[in-house]
């Protein structure tokens, strides 16, 4: 069992039993730290996507920078001409993301399997955490930094998303186990998490249930494959040269996002900033995707 699964247990069962108090301002605390979370180890993981960049597009840092700043601006607009578009692509791009990080060590020979495994996985990850909390209540007519009304129309039939990429998932697996990509020990190890994921987007609240399956399970492993890449090229020599690397650009957009989101509040209150967050994640999540795709099968 892998560390970060261990820290997923852990939080998830600390936090269970701090909001069971029913403490306003404790609740208060965890949605913060659980933003802080985000903002921070979610940014920090991809922090070096231009040095992972160059082992595939050779690219100078200026150049891919632009770019990747031009990416996230398309995405933005794209939330606000069309919010609807902007949640669905979200969700699409996340789940094959989330997915192909999880399962970048089981390989079938087909791409395109190992894509539709992957994506199954996301999908299977997002539309549990959905449809628990589909009862939210929201105003549907807000569009931009309020919830799009398609999302109501998705958490409603999440569930059959969720009963549909689960059965994928699992008839892959079996071909998996068969094709020796994956062992008994692999599936289990995959349905245990899997089984924990939907525990906490049960019992807790969509922001915390969410920042916890983000940050520990996807991030963090995620930036233990950039060490591991790191190492492996000599690019670093040890964890603290690896943290170096990771801070300049995780502050510099930390500072980028705190400005945002302190304009924004200064202007419209707190109301809608989860929200916010989601659409300057998304905007983030579109090139990020691209390079750490390039990267996977740059370097498997």
């Amino acid at each position: 069992m892998g560390k970060h699964i261990i820290f997923y247990i852990t939080f998830n069962f600390i936090i269970f039993q701090l909001l069971s108090l029913e403490n306003i301002e404790v609740e208060q605390v965890v949605n913060i730290v659980c933003v802080l979370a985000i903002s921070s180890i979610g940014i920090a993981h991809g922090a070096i996507d231009h040095i992972l960049s160059k082992s595939t597009f050779k690219k100078s840092n200026t150049v891919f920078i632009l770019r990747y700043l031009l990416a996230m601006i398309i995405i933005a607009i794209v939330w606000f001409w069309q919010p609807n578009l902007g949640v669905v692509l979200f969700l699409l791009i996340s789940a094959l993301h989330f997915g192909q990080t999880q399962l970048i060590e089981t390989q079938f020979d087909s791409k395109y399997i190992n894509y539709l495994m992957q994506f199954s996985w996301g999908v299977t990850v997002l539309s549990s955490l959905l449809h628990f909390n589909r009862d939210i209540e929201y105003d549907a007519n807000k569009l931009v930094y309020g919830m799009p009304p398609i999302l109501s129309d998705i958490m409603e039939w999440a569930l059959y998303s969720l009963i549909v990429s689960s059965i994928i998932l699992f008839v892959l697996f079996i071909i998996g186990y068969q094709r020796k990509v994956i062992s008994v020990q692999g599936i289990s190890m995959e349905l245990y998490l899997l089984t924990l994921i939907f525990l906490s987007g049960y019992f807790l609240p969509p922001l915390v249930a969410f920042a916890l399956f983000f940050v520990l399970i996807h991030s963090l492993k995620a930036i233990s494959q950039e060490y591991s890449y790191c190492l492996e090229n000599k690019l670093v020599n040890n964890i603290k040269n690896f943290i170096r690397k990771l801070l300049p650009l995780t502050i510099l957009s930390l500072i980028g996002t705190f400005i945002i989101l302190g304009l924004y509040m200064w202007l419209y209150g707190l109301e809608d900033i989860p929200i916010l967050i989601f659409v300057l994640i998304s905007s983030i999540t579109v090139p990020h995707t691209v390079v750490m795709d390039k990267f996977y099968y740059r370097n498997n």
